[in-house]
């Protein structure tokens, strides 16, 4: 058994005469695509990819109810801090109104005090008609 030596020309023009004659799907080997019902593997059976969609579906389900629980959560927590900063500008506001009122007070009482020492003075110096008055009192 010698080997022949077939030609590079004569060896391309067997092998094109070759895909002439034998169809395309001989050659190729092609397997064919499963249908829906076959399922991914070819198998008549889809339970696993329904089951494993289930598990999904369930999955994200639980997802959205815990995105939304967190959502009303933060909200609430929202709403709450925005409260609590309208307590404390009531607050503020309150303590800024007393404080006005305790500054006049005093303003007030230093003015009377001033003009008591000032009448005292006069008195001692010999203006009798602004003797007798009474030293102011703080409120």
């Amino acid at each position: 058994m010698a080997m022949q030596y077939i030609g590079y020309g004569r060896a391309l023009a067997a092998l094109s005469a070759l895909m002439l004659i034998v169809p395309q799907s001989v050659v190729a080997q092609e397997k064919p695509r499963p249908t829906r019902a076959e399922g991914p593997a070819g198998v008549g059976d889809t339970s696993g990819t329904d089951n494993l969609n289930r598990r999904q579906a369930g999955a994200a389900a639980q997802q959205d109810n815990a995105n939304i629980e967190s959502a009303e959560a933060y909200r609430q927590r929202m709403d709450d801090y925005a409260a609590g900063q309208a307590a404390a500008a009531e607050a503020r506001r309150l303590y800024e109104e007393e404080m006005a009122a305790y500054r006049t007070r005093q303003a007030n009482y230093v003015a009377a005090r001033q003009q008591w020492e000032a009448d005292v003075r006069a008195c001692n110096a010999g203006d009798r008609a602004r003797c007798g008055t009474a030293a102011p009192t703080p409120q």
